[in-house]
């Protein structure tokens, strides 16, 4: 399987959580904030665990692509792909993390039984579910540099 099928496939896994997953989220919790703030951290705890060996491995058939790559310039471009693709370890750790802190705060408030309010909970989902749609494009980037390396060249 090539790297841009693979990168395809995180890309679709990636938008999911933006385009079906939060949208769920937010429809089946109704107000009850502390239940939201949980299933969206179930849902971070799957992706934390699932989408950097993903990027790693596709980055790692960037690598090996732009190695074996002949003529000129090939595998510049390969390596490009892989840099972009792992930029979403960066986005995350500088971009997102404070949208992230504050919600793992938020949970472990709710178990200590202290509440915060809905709209306050609301505006992170909706700020994460954003910030996670960018973050897709890190992986979407890649595969157009790997899929014009590998097909038009």
């Amino acid at each position: 399987m090539s790297s841009p099928r693979l990168t395809a496939g995180l890309i679709a896994s990636l938008s999911g959580f933006f385009l079906s997953d939060i949208p769920v989220l937010l429809s089946s919790t109704g107000s009850d904030g502390p239940q939201l703030v949980k299933h969206w951290t179930h849902l971070y705890n799957l992706g934390s665990q699932l989408y950097p060996a993903v990027a790693i491995g596709i980055s790692l058939f960037y690598v090996f692509a732009a190695l074996g790559g002949t003529g000129k310039g090939r595998g510049f471009v390969f390596f490009a792909a892989a840099a972009v693709t792992m930029g979403m370890a960066p986005y995350t750790w500088m971009v997102m993390s404070p949208t992230n802190s504050s919600l793992f705060r938020i949970d472990e408030l709710g178990a200590a039984g202290t509440t915060t309010p809905m709209d306050d909970i609301l505006a992170l989902i909706i700020r994460w579910r954003w910030l996670h749609f960018a973050r897709s494009f890190f992986p979407l980037t890649g595969a157009l540099l790997g899929l014009r390396e590998s097909v038009f060249r």
